[in-house]
This record gives C-alpha cells, structure tokens and sequence, in this order.
C-alpha cells in the first residue's frame, strides 16, 4: 500500500486564488488597520484590495492610526500602497465609503464627498455615529457598528 506524503512546506496565494484572477464582490468592509503601526498587516490587506473588486469598499474606522503618529512617525512604503490602491479604486468606480473611528478621529473634519469616496458618521435613515445599516442581496439587513461608541439598535428601528 502506498504512503501518501504531504510537502512539508507548502506556499500559496491568499485566499486560494490564482494570480490573474480578479474576484468581484457588490460590497466589502475593512476596519482597524491602524497604518503607522507596526502592527498594522499592511501587506495582507494589499492583497485582499489586489485580488478583489467591489461595488462599494466601507471603510468602518481606524485606518490610520492618529494616535500613533503623534507618538512617533512609523509609515513604511506598504501603508502607503495601501492608500493608494483604496484611491485608485475610487477612481476607477469602486464607490468608497469611509466612517472615522476614535484613532482617526481627526478626519471627521472631513466629512463630505470627494468624487467617489464619502467621508461620513453615519449611513442609513436615524443618524447615529458610527452605525451602518445596509441591505444586503438577499433583501436581509447588516449592521456595522464602531466599537469606540456604544451602539443601540432595536427591532423597533429596523421598520
């Protein structure tokens, strides 16, 4: 009977995919990447934004870490890809919707659009910061809430 081995070391690309392939998505959600962090897993996320497209791109807080930066500047070349294949997206269609979190909290100077990118502190029909309601395709509703507030939702407010 024949023993079956496996290779001891074995390298594949993130998420199985084959390095063409482009996988498309209506949405896609990222939050607390904290750039200018070293823990930040900057490369990873590259090749999430490489291999996916999507519709809408919701950035749900913390992107850049602020804080951090006050301490001390740390921004590799990595972060900086990572900026700007998000703003290539935009450019190309992807419709980009950004929610500050309490580490870029600057931003919320910013609020507003800026051709496909949105800044914005909330999205749906009651305001609240940091608290995204969105249909999804199966007609069931997500809701995205920044851990930096307290988020309520009731049942009451679906309708």
């Amino acid at each position: 009977m024949p023993i079956l081995t496996a290779p001891r070391f074995s390298i594949e690309r993130p998420f199985g995919r084959e390095p063409d392939s482009v996988r498309r998505v209506r949405a896609a959600w990222i939050s607390d990447v904290h750039l200018g962090t070293r823990g930040a897993n900057a490369g990873a996320l590259l090749d999430f934004l490489r291999e996916y497209e999507f519709q809408t791109l919701y950035v749900v807080g913390d992107l850049i870490d602020i804080w951090q930066l006050r301490r001390g500047i740390y921004w590799p070349q990595q972060h900086n890809d990572v900026i700007q294949k998000i703003l290539r997206k935009s450019r190309k269609g992807t419709r980009t919707v950004y929610i500050p979190g309490n580490h870029d909290d600057l931003l919320t100077k910013f609020y507003g659009a800026y051709g496909n990118i949105t800044a914005t502190a909330a999205i749906g029909w009651k305001p609240a910061r940091h608290l995204l309601r969105k249909g999804t395709a199966r007609s069931r509703w997500l809701i995205i809430c920044r851990g930096s507030n307290r988020c309520e939702y009731s049942r009451r407010e679906a309708n």
